[in-house]
């Protein structure tokens, strides 16, 4: 059943994640993770979390985080093993969303007639899931129409309201529009020295908040090669310029995901 964090899916459904494919490239959180892989076999449990910990500390992946996960479960760290699968979920792991939803989370799917009453039958106007981790400290809330077409998504953390898609939202954008946004990455995005010397291409994804006031906040890298992070993540700071998101008439918070390419003549 469809839930929150599928709003992400728009722009990241074609990219494949190669950060541990790249080979001769001595990489100390992917050092990390195999030890901890090694331990985890070996059914040293709290070895692997540290080590898993330490991977995670130097470079965020999901992998990492779901490994994690299934080791946290082992030792019977139940609100461990929800929180890092709800990472992973996040950054598009898919299995790690199966495994989220089986197990940590609850949803419900409640239907409204044309008076905003719930109905218990198929003459509904549109639909709500609800979807809650009681570790996770959130709800995540989508509402659909009766063609099943996404109107609104938003999450609602403590006094928190964060909006990401829908149809009734519009959203934020970079002042100047889609133009605007290209020229200044194009002039502000330096390729990394040791990533063209060494051939590294790819797409890092940034994830980030843009605030009511057009600010940008929690920004961090969903997907990217690890070599490519540090020159994304400044220019992506760089980006303070935006109209925020708006709903009903006025400015929201909203989640936002670029995707920054890097690619060699």
């Amino acid at each position: 059943m469809s839930h929150f964090k599928i709003f992400l899916l728009f722009v990241l459904l074609s990219y494949s994640y190669t950060l541990y494919a790249q080979k001769k490239i001595i990489d100390p959180s992917l050092e990390y993770y195999n030890e901890g892989a090694k331990a985890f076999s070996e059914k040293n449990y709290p070895l692997a979390d540290s080590l898993y910990t330490l991977s995670i500390r130097l470079y965020r992946h999901p992998d990492t985080y779901y490994n994690r996960a299934m080791t946290r479960k082992k030792l019977n760290n139940f609100k461990g093993f929800c929180t890092d699968l709800d990472t992973a979920a996040l950054m598009l792991d898919t299995e790690a969303r199966k495994e989220f939803w089986k197990y940590c989370g609850k949803i419900d799917t409640i239907y409204y007639d044309s008076l905003n009453q719930n109905v218990f039958n198929k003459n509904y106007n549109y639909y709500v899931i609800i979807s809650a981790c009681s570790y996770t400290k959130y709800l995540c809330y989508e509402k659909y129409n009766i063609e099943k077409k996404l109107l609104l998504a938003y999450i609602v953390q403590g006094n928190d309201t964060m909006y990401g898609e829908g149809e009734n939202l519009k959203h934020a954008e970079f002042n100047g529009g889609d133009a605007k946004m290209y020229q200044f990455i194009q002039k502000n995005l330096l390729y990394p020295e040791y990533a063209r010397d060494n051939g590294i291409q790819g797409k890092v994804f940034l994830s980030f908040i843009i605030t009511k006031e057009g600010k940008v906040k929690d920004l961090f890298v969903i997907k990217g090669n690890s070599q490519l992070v540090g020159e994304s993540l400044r220019v992506g700071k760089m980006m303070s310029n935006w109209k925020p998101a708006i709903f009903e008439g006025k400015p929201v918070n909203s989640k936002f995901i670029l995707p920054l390419s890097f690619k060699l003549n």
